[in-house]
C-alpha cells in the first residue's frame, strides 16, 4: 500500500475537526487539556466554566466526535 493511498482524504473528512475548533469554548477546553497533560475528567473541565452542565457535555461530545 502506498503512502499516497493511506493519506488521501477529502475535504469532508476534515469537516468535523474544523467544526470542533470553530467554537472558542472548545478551543479553550483543548488548551486546558494540553496544560493538564492531556487528561481531565468532565467534572474538572466543567468546573472551570460558568456554562451549565448540558452545554459543557455538548462541547465535549463535539470534540470527541471530531476524532
Amino acid at each position: 500500500m502506498s503512502i499516497r493511498k493511506v493519506y488521501r482524504k477529502s475535504h469532508d473528512d476534515y469537516e468535523p475537526v474544523f467544526h470542533a475548533l470553530s467554537h472558542p469554548t472548545r478551543r479553550q477546553v483543548l488548551v486546558m487539556l494540553n496544560a493538564a497533560g492531556g487528561s481531565m475528567s468532565a467534572g474538572q473541565i466543567a468546573a472551570r466554566f460558568t456554562h451549565k452542565w448540558p452545554t459543557i457535555t455538548r462541547h465535549l461530545r463535539v470534540l470527541g466526535d471530531s476524532r
